[in-house]
């Protein structure tokens, strides 16, 4: 009917956007896609079409409104937990052994979380300024919860990555040539404010500290009752937890100020320029392609570079 009309509402003739067309195209090619996937596969197809359905809203919220929805996330998350604990409860299969019998979507949810908020909080105290919105670390827990085994997280960084990349080359490129040789000026100033150097050394210091608590964490649980190297660990494992502390703090002091005057800046810019690109879209179409071929994939490369075996 959208067709039909050419866009237009049948009574008051008013235009109405395209994009409904193209999101029912999308979520309908998806849904035949992961059915001929996991065909009587009951506790694989239904997460992983609700799975898919939200992701979809996600791609087409946030490449317009730079946001993601975290009712949308919990959404995805959920179906990951569902897909893999709905035969354990039913007694289809048996309760995982590793990891203190934690279900991998749950292990995955996290460490996807905790690796893209690490990488995010880094990247933006390198640059002085927000590298990665905070939304996309819980997407990519999203991911992560239904993404399994783990290492599906790496297809899905490395085509999110690229396709990043690539985007943002074109965008830079076709920003560039709108520009006549006549009319050049200098570059148009950013729109959001730097980071303080408090809400930098925090992010750092926060960071740090986690990542060399859980190493140290793990390395107290590793020493089975070595007394000497127990009491050296546990220290180290004290001083993260004092430095995470500490960097927090300091996070939270510098962005006090900057969070405010950033958000306005958001909510005021008319177009953030090609400076800045949507991670979000990206992180769902290479969570999509690991979890349709994504073992093709890796299994493809490790024969390509001789690795396989």
């Amino acid at each position: 009917s959208q067709l039909a009309y050419r866009s237009r509402c049948r009574y008051c003739g008013k235009r109405f956007s395209w994009r409904y067309l193209v999101v029912e195209l999308v979520t309908a090619i998806t849904f035949v896609v992961m059915a001929l996937r996991f065909w009587g596969r009951f506790w694989d197809l239904i997460p992983a079409w609700v799975w898919a359905s939200a992701l979809i809203v996600i791609f087409f919220v946030d490449l317009e409104e730079y946001v993601i929805p975290d009712v949308l996330v919990w959404v995805a998350i959920a179906a990951g937990v569902v897909r893999e604990i709905g035969p354990m409860l039913l007694g289809q299969a048996g309760w995982p052994a590793g990891m203190a019998g934690v279900p991998q979507s749950v292990v995955g949810a996290v460490a996807s979380f905790l690796v893209v908020w690490s990488l995010a909080a880094i990247a933006s105290a390198a640059f002085g300024r927000e590298a990665m919105g905070g939304g996309d670390a819980f997407l990519a827990a999203a991911l992560g919860a239904f993404l399994t085994p783990v290492w599906l997280m790496l297809v899905t960084g490395a085509v999110a990555v690229t396709l990043g990349a690539l985007v943002g080359l074109i965008q830079l490129v076709v920003a560039g040539r709108r520009v006549e040789p006549s009319e050049a000026a200098p570059p148009a100033a950013d729109p959001m404010p730097p980071l303080p150097a408090a809400s930098r050394w925090g992010r750092l210091l926060t960071v740090g500290g986690i990542w060399a608590g859980l190493a140290a964490g793990a390395m107290l649980l590793l020493t089975r009752g070595e007394a000497a190297a127990a009491l050296g660990w546990g220290v180290a494992l004290l001083a993260a937890l004092a430095a995470a502390v500490v960097g927090v703090r300091r996070w939270r002091e510098g962005d006090r100020d900057w969070a405010p005057r950033a958000e306005a800046a958001f909510a005021a810019a008319e177009s953030l320029g090609p400076r800045y690109v949507p991670f979000g879209p990206h992180l769902v179409i290479g969570g999509m392609v690991a979890l349709l071929v994504g073992e093709e994939l890796v299994r493809g490369y490790l024969e390509l570079t001789g690795l396989a075996g």
